[in-house]
């Protein structure tokens, strides 16, 4: 791609978003499909602006939920060869449906306010979704069709420099000639697109972190266990899955507040990030639930990261005296070949054990395989 020379752009002059074909992913179906997209948006912009945004609005809204089934069954059944990556898409994909749904509900009550939102809304899901997401899983299945493995072809992905500052810029460009007010800022439009590109790694970073402990969230954990699972079953390993809840969590909060209780989480978070090794996927997958996948352990190494995890947890003051009373955890664990074995097979199985570990008297490790548990060490 020579990013130096700008590209034919398509649609009428009118238009509030001209397409680009740096847009374009490859796929022939998916890039007629992306066009659709496009129209709609344009379409859109132009009834906000006139008389007919009360019966157009409800066309455009059925439009883009027949785009979004036909759109989204297609890359699925793209996708269907491939061993990790899908799961994550076709979360994102029921996003937008659930938005769609309450853009529905919301321009029934009030269209002329919820248009201007479904527009921003669509022109950011081009910027995102289109050019990052879809751009990727195209480049991964083209090279994966070229006789790549998947591993090599994720990491060709990955490492495709995304358009998006130039696209960023040509959008830009093309809402500020909407009005007189905006050609001024077009001078700070450098500055701007780097601003935007940080504002867009922190947004990719929030996405997938927990903001409260800073590990990763329960997608962005799902994802990277995915990714994983995958390579164990390639290699023939076994992997264990650790599934952490603090006991009586609920009874410090109700004593000492959330205030507290959000600083036991954060401290936690600490003890997971100096604890564990930096090959282990770890991350905060509920209130005061956490998972750890182990890779390539067996049940006697996965007992033991169990242990020091338990161990520095119980070292954390559990009133705000911090005199006499700690933090404790119950633990469980299921070790697996990854051969046969899914996510949420190894979660279900570690929150088993986690419960037995609860049941058996808190402050303690339970094996999912045998139901034996450590009791708690002082």
């Amino acid at each position: 791609m020579d990013l130096l020379v700008n590209p034919p752009l398509e649609g009428s002059m009118s238009d509030c978003f001209l397409w680009d074909s740096r847009l374009d992913t490859g796929i022939p179906e998916i890039d007629r499909q992306h066009r659709t997209l496009h129209r709609l948006i344009n379409r859109l912009d132009r009834v906000i602006a006139s008389e007919t945004l009360l019966p157009a609005l409800p066309e455009i809204l059925e439009e883009l939920a027949s785009y979004a089934a036909s759109h989204f069954k297609y890359e699925e059944s793209l996708m269907s060869g491939f061993e990790f990556g899908q799961e994550s898409h076709r979360r994102i994909h029921a996003d937008f449906n659930l938005k769609m749904l309450e853009m529905k509900q919301k321009a029934a009550e009030n269209p002329a306010e919820t248009a201007p939102w479904l527009l921003t809304f669509l022109l950011k899901w081009l910027l995102t979704h289109i050019v990052d997401t879809d751009m990727r899983m195209a480049k991964k299945l083209l090279a994966m069709q070229a006789g790549r493995s998947e591993i090599e072809a994720e990491r060709e992905a990955q490492a495709f420099e995304l358009p998006l500052p130039y696209i960023m810029e040509k959008l830009y460009d093309e809402m500020a000639g909407k009005t007189r007010e905006l050609i001024a800022t077009r001078r700070r439009l450098a500055m701007e697109i780097e601003e935007r590109r940080a504002l867009e790694a922190e947004f990719a970073r929030q996405a997938r972190t927990d903001m409260l402990t800073g590990l990763s969230n329960r997608r962005h954990f799902f994802e990277l266990s995915e990714q994983e699972l995958a390579r164990s079953k390639r290699d023939g390993e076994l992997l264990s899955m650790l599934m952490i809840d603090l006991d009586e969590f609920k009874s410090i909060n109700d004593r000492y507040g959330h205030q507290f209780g959000d600083s036991i989480l954060k401290k936690v978070g600490e003890v997971f990030r100096k604890t564990l090794r930096a090959g282990d996927i770890y991350g905060r997958v509920g209130g005061e639930e956490f998972a750890v996948l182990v890779p390539e352990s067996d049940e006697k190494e996965a007992s033991e990261v169990a242990e020091r995890l338990r161990l520095e947890i119980s070292t954390i003051p559990g009133s705000p005296s911090e005199r006499t009373e700690r933090v404790t955890a119950s633990i469980g664990i299921v070790t697996l070949p990854a051969v046969g074995a899914d996510i949420d097979l190894l979660l279900n199985l570690a929150d088993r054990a986690m419960y037995q570990a609860k049941h058996a008297g808190r402050n303690r490790i339970s094996r999912a395989d045998t139901g034996t548990q450590e009791a708690p060490r002082v």
